[in-house]
């Protein structure tokens, strides 16, 4: 492999390779992946070994990620370019109790704000605070998210949520 040719750095490929390898864990292994796609178990661990050049093509990723109804090579190759992966539940898989709605949104955003306020009161956030906040942050997009499907269900049905 020519390193010099490619647009990411090794970390980044290693990091495609590790969600590989998440993804083939969460559809129950090489073989139990290889009958939800269509290539073969030795196929995906190629795919999966960081001694391999090989990588998922877009058609596997989205088999084996509608069949275990996760993300991982997905969201890593978002992340690799600067983005953030948030799953937007389907109209009719969240409900619209806006009280309970508002009341989560406030609750994980004051968890962001106190989490920041006390990582910064040393002047410096550190590895182990800025994975709690990213976590922190994960939270308050998820609420967001299932409110925007609301919202969103309303818009399309052309009317209330009642």
């Amino acid at each position: 492999m020519n390193i010099d040719a490619r647009a990411l750095s090794v970390v980044e490929y290693k990091a495609i390779k590790d969600a590989t390898r998440r993804l083939v864990e969460e559809n129950g292994g090489l073989d139990a992946s290889a009958e939800r796609t269509r290539i073969s178990a030795s196929q995906l661990q190629r795919c999966a070994s960081n001694f391999h050049d090989n990588f998922l093509t877009v058609d596997v990723v989205m088999d084996l990620e509608r069949s275990c109804g996760m993300a991982p090579v997905t969201e890593r190759l978002a992340r690799s370019h600067g983005y953030v992966l948030q799953r937007i539940p389907r109209a009719g898989e969240t409900d619209s109790d806006w009280v309970e709605m508002l009341i989560a949104f406030v609750r994980e955003g004051s968890d962001v704000e106190i989490g920041l306020a006390e990582a910064t009161a040393d002047g410096n956030v550190d590895e182990d605070e800025a994975a709690a906040l990213i976590n922190e942050v994960h939270q308050a997009q998820k609420v967001l998210a299932r409110m925007e499907s609301a919202l969103t269900a309303i818009v399309m049905r052309g009317g209330d949520d009642g």
